[in-house]
């Protein structure tokens, strides 16, 4: 069921994460993403993103839809970009997924970047993903993290969040 869900909000998305490119002064421009990661996201970050020059992915979202989090990570990651979060800004969830895609990855001191575990919601019920997390352990392993991501990752359950801070970032 959660599937068929997934596949109507994708055909018909009732809003949508800005995603824009800013110029640098450079002849590559940055990629922002603000706001909820919504079904569709995905298709449309390849095509902004895809046919431009662009050097780096500024993400601010609480995050949302899994699979285009991931989608948004792997284009990240094949591109050879670099993510970061703004100071005072935050990046959770499918954000945070995707910003761990960076080739190089930069969160001010005042940044905010969360992860949980994957999750469904079924007729008002929250209830922990296995295959969303199995989708979550197989993206980390392409990306070449090791099972202390994997494990951070999934760590909190869903309603809360593990909040990742320099700290934290050097183990």
């Amino acid at each position: 069921a959660s599937f068929v869900c997934l596949f109507i909000f994708t055909v018909f998305p009732i809003s949508a994460a800005e995603i824009r490119l800013v110029p640098t002064g450079t002849p590559h421009p940055l990629a922002v993403v603000q706001g909820e990661i919504l079904p569709g996201d995905a298709d449309r970050f390849l095509a902004i993103v895809g046919s431009a020059n662009v050097g780096a992915v500024l993400l601010e979202s609480p995050g949302g839809s899994l699979i285009d989090g991931l989608v948004i990570g792997r284009a990240i990651r094949a591109a050879g970009l670099t993510t970061g979060v703004a100071p005072g800004t935050a990046c959770a969830s499918a954000c945070a997924l995707a910003w761990l895609a960076g080739t190089t990855r930069y969160m001010d001191p005042s940044a905010l970047v969360g992860f949980h575990a994957a999750y469904e919601e079924e007729n008002g019920e929250v209830s922990t993903s296995g295959v969303g997390n199995a989708l979550v352990g197989a993206y980390l392993n392409e990306l070449g993290l090791g099972l202390d991501a994997v494990v951070f990752v999934s760590l909190a359950a869903p309603g809360e969040m593990n909040w990742l801070n320099a700290a934290k970032a050097q183990q």
